[in-house]
């Protein structure tokens, strides 16, 4: 007997926001580098100026070498085009107290930063609608 499956929650919501910060960033610092058009910077990385529009909006994913490549043409560290860890915490809904101790906070930072759970938990807390907190509970008001 098989079960029937359940609806699929938004698990891309979480990746969708990760390649719209990731776009925004990347359209900044094109900006800054003498006003680079997309169209240059699309030609200089073998990319259709499309392709370019569509990173920079996040609805395309870009691959890891390209990302390196459009950070040097650029001129900027791949590291700089990615989004902030306090992004990412922001993004998850997640809250750190404040009596954390430093050495405590910044394993915990680090693990989100790294990527960890940012999709599962974004879209669990856009199925319910709570925020988690930093020891996993939900806070079903979304309210500190």
């Amino acid at each position: 007997m098989r079960l029937p499956r359940r609806p699929k929650p938004d698990a891309d919501f979480g990746l969708k926001q990760f390649y719209h910060d990731v776009g925004l960033l990347i359209r900044e610092a094109r900006k800054k580098a003498d006003n680079m058009t997309q169209e240059a910077l699309a030609s200089s990385v073998g990319l259709t100026r499309t392709s370019l529009t569509n990173i920079e909006k996040g609805r395309q994913r870009v691959l890891l070498h390209t990302f390196t490549q459009i950070a040097s043409a650029v001129g900027a560290e791949p590291v700089d085009l990615l989004p902030k860890k306090q992004n990412v915490l922001n993004g998850l809904g997640v809250d750190l107290p404040s009596s954390l101790a430093p050495e405590e906070r910044g394993f915990i930072e680090r693990a989100i930063g790294a990527g960890g759970n940012y999709e599962t938990i974004h879209s669990k807390e856009n199925r319910d609608g709570g925020k988690q907190t930093a020891s996993g509970k939900r806070n079903s008001r979304g309210a500190d």
